[in-house]
């Protein structure tokens, strides 16, 4: 694919659709319905109730970012912490063999698509073995991905292509949408609404035509979900059931805890899924 073709279509498409598409009253179904699809593969026969909460907000991000990308991960990690009020720690290498073993749970790379040898080298250094399903976990097509890490600390490797000629919306689009599910832990969820990052529509996977039908950047449902998952007000919730029921009873609060962050993180958002409205 021809990242510049992206420009085009970014100019040519999002212009047309910058209307919102997601009303206020369909918030909470929508948050509702993209939290179940995204943790639904954390529940197993044997864990019916799952620890959806695993970040203490404390926690050590390795990255290995571009050095022309206008969004570097470091930028992304910073906006973040400090719209959630998080203790996160970074720590920039050029190689991710240099990330302290003992207390990373972020290992970040941002940079120009590895081949799948160099991609199973890195995971090798990190956790002393490849993932058994390379060509599944990152798709000849795909431009980022995310993936726990064997081991009890919850950890994560994400990788972000970025490329010279890469649209900078493009490249913190990828970046962010990597990060939240490792942050998260959360899975991708196929829908043909424009109403997450983590939901893809998959009916066209020409990356030209894919921000028509996906966000480029957070909307309303994103930003609902990281406070319930890291805010301070929910710091007592972690498992899914309480998750679950919180979201339905207490889901005016949530949103206006949402609204507060959102003001921190307005520069990411699309417009066509953000609810609140922007100075």
């Amino acid at each position: 694919m021809k990242i510049s073709i992206l420009l085009i279509a970014l100019c040519a498409g999002l212009a047309a659709l910058a209307s919102t598409l997601l009303a206020r009253g369909d918030l909470a179904a929508k948050t509702q319905s993209i939290f179940d699809a995204a943790f639904a593969s954390k529940i197993s026969d044997e864990i019916s109730n799952p620890i959806l909460r695993v970040r203490n907000g404390s926690e050590t991000f390795c990255i290995q970012e571009h050095s022309g990308a206008a969004f570097p991960p470091s930028r992304i990690v910073s906006d973040m912490a400090e719209a959630f009020e998080l203790g996160w720690t970074q720590v920039l290498v050029d190689d991710l063999a240099d990330c302290p073993t003992d207390s990373t749970t972020f290992y970040v790379v941002q940079g120009e698509r590895p081949d799948q040898s160099e991609l199973l080298d890195v995971m090798e250094r990190i956790v002393g073995s490849g993932p058994p399903n390379p060509d599944e976990l990152f798709p000849e097509w795909a431009l980022g991905l995310s993936v726990d890490l064997p081991g009890s600390r919850h950890r994560s490797f994400t990788f972000s292509t970025f490329a010279d000629d890469m649209p900078q919306e493009v490249a913190r689009s990828i970046m962010t949408e990597e990060l939240i599910q490792s942050i998260l832990r959360a899975s991708d969820v196929e829908t043909t609404e424009i109403v997450s990052l983590l939901g893809e529509d998959l009916r066209n996977k020409d990356y030209s035509q894919w921000f028509h039908n996906n966000p480029i950047g957070l909307c309303s449902v994103d930003i609902v979900l990281l406070e319930l998952l890291l805010g301070p007000s929910t710091s007592g919730l972690h498992k899914m059931e309480q998750m679950r029921a919180h979201l339905r009873t207490e889901f005016d609060a949530l949103l206006a805890a949402a609204a507060t962050r959102a003001q921190h993180l307005s520069e990411y958002r699309d417009d066509r899924c953000w609810v609140w409205e922007t100075t």
